[in-house]
């Protein structure tokens, strides 16, 4: 914990509907903290980060008898994610949209709502990562969970926003998660991990396809000049 939020902080649980955040909200209250389970809603339709994420973050929180709440980022999301990962690739760049949601969505205007309108010290998160709060700074560190580490998609967080930040599953593996959510019959402890794109649901060439539409041209030998066919775009 930072010095400056002392013993006992009042702290607002992130969380994202699956396991990891479940069983951070989950260790939280049973250490007697002051705790609030909230839900950033950032896109319309099922699945994670959707409506199906505020269903069962609220499930959990009504599990454990604690406070529950949710705050829509859908146009931040949309502006500072969807629309960036569009640009990206109109421009021909290859973009990461997760590491910029972290950034804008995940953490600066999450750890605003946590401090401004929930009146929290704290934002507690589900992440597999090491922080450590010094003096004047505070330092990211690799989780003990190699396989699940997620310091990478920190690295744009501003620093101010991480020294709000604590990492309850710094030290655990994911099978340790799993069997400690079961055993505690949590809601979400059988629930599936997702690694791709929140917002791309039928592949990323029918995304493309649906935002700029179809922009066929000529597959070219470069060697020869020879067409060979043509491409969708």
């Amino acid at each position: 914990m930072p010095a400056e939020v002392g013993q006992k902080p009042k702290i607002a649980v992130a969380m994202s509907g699956g396991v990891d955040s479940s069983v951070v909200a989950c260790l939280l209250a049973e250490a007697g903290y002051d705790l609030v389970g909230f839900t950033a809603w950032t896109l319309n339709g099922p699945g994670k980060c959707c409506n199906d994420a505020l269903i069962n973050a609220g499930r959990v929180c009504q599990t454990l008898g604690i406070p529950y709440d949710t705050v829509d980022l859908r146009g931040e999301f949309a502006h500072y994610v969807m629309d960036y990962y569009n640009q990206s690739y109109e421009a021909g760049l290859t973009p990461n949209p997760c590491v910029e949601c972290n950034r804008f969505v995940k953490w600066e205007a999450l750890i605003d709502y946590t401090l401004n309108t929930l009146g929290c010290d704290l934002m507690a998160t589900g992440h597999y990562g090491h922080l450590v709060h010094q003096a004047q700074t505070t330092r990211v560190y690799k989780a003990a969970d190699a396989r699940k580490d997620q310091t990478y998609m920190m690295a744009r967080v501003y620093p101010k926003d991480l020294r709000r930040t604590i990492f309850p599953l710094a030290h655990a593996t994911k099978d340790q998660v799993f069997a400690y959510a079961q055993a505690k019959d949590l809601p979400t402890a059988f629930s599936k991990e997702s690694q791709d794109v929140c917002f791309i649901l039928n592949g990323q060439q029918h995304y493309l396809t649906s935002v700029f539409g179809p922009r066929p041209g000529p597959i070219v030998d470069m060697d020869t000049g020879t067409v060979l066919g043509e491409h969708q775009g």
